[in-house]
């Protein structure tokens, strides 16, 4: 019941045992073509239940209506956690012990693995902010959407010698515009291209005169995805970083 479990399965050459997949499902394009049955917040009980699952696996996240409305019909849901590099290694690995696939899933785990140690080697330094979304009001950006310390994207980062400025652990954080200009920053923006985000990002910052501020762009699809195709961002911050 997710994009990234969805490709986790693919991966592991498990197609076979999928019945269904979530709304947000995109890639691969295969994948399209399997039942659509919601999302965690909001599940199709009915298409579910025609297809008779024995097992559902889910992204962990709160108020799922999913985990709530699926106990009383019965259906076990396995809740995974993709919120840190090591969360994501972990459901990996029990998504290729639960399906069988554990010398594949070690595979995908130690070229993740690999590609998190080589990004240790650029050691880089200074602040950085992982923006994940843009809020545009009136032709403006109104608030910019960070991710704290408990996630993957911080975890990525810091691997590089660099250091969040957003500390915390909630996950993801809103501030303002003006919040975001008080030192000196490196933002890397994770956003689909289609967004436009990069472009109303670097506007608003020339209209605070902060031109030195450097931005750097992630905009393919598995940029906000985290799954095994987490090692092609991890290729794209070495080749912008080196």
């Amino acid at each position: 019941m997710s994009p990234t479990i969805t490709e986790i399965i693919y991966e592991l050459d498990q197609a076979d045992v999928l019945v269904g997949v979530s709304s947000f499902c995109l890639y691969p394009k295969m994948a399209c073509s399997k039942p659509n049955v919601g999302t965690a917040l909001t599940p199709d009980l009915e298409s579910i239940l025609k297809l008779k699952p024995t097992r559902i696996y889910s992204q962990k996240m709160e108020n799922s209506a999913l985990s709530k409305k699926a106990s009383k019909l019965n259906l076990k849901v396995e809740n995974l956690e993709f919120d840190s590099f090591e969360d994501i290694i972990e459901s990996i690995e029990k998504l290729g012990r639960d399906l069988g696939a554990t010398s594949k899933a070690k595979e995908l785990t130690i070229a993740l693995e690999k590609g998190f140690s080589q990004l240790g080697d650029l050691d880089k330094k200074g602040s950085f902010l992982a923006v994940i979304d843009v809020v545009e009001k009136m032709g403006h950006v109104s608030r910019v959407l960070v991710a704290e310390t408990d996630t993957f994207y911080s975890d990525l980062i810091s691997q590089i010698g660099m250091k969040n400025y957003v500390s915390g652990k909630g996950g993801y954080r809103s501030l303002t515009i003006e919040e975001l200009l008080k030192k000196d920053l490196t933002f890397f923006l994770f956003s689909p291209k289609k967004s436009q985000k990069a472009e109303l990002l670097n506007t608003e910052l020339k209209r605070f005169k902060k031109n030195e501020i450097k931005i750097y762009s992630f905009e393919e699809n598995y940029a906000v995805i985290p799954g095994p195709r987490l090692i092609l961002l991890i290729d794209d911050l070495i080749k912008v970083l080196k």
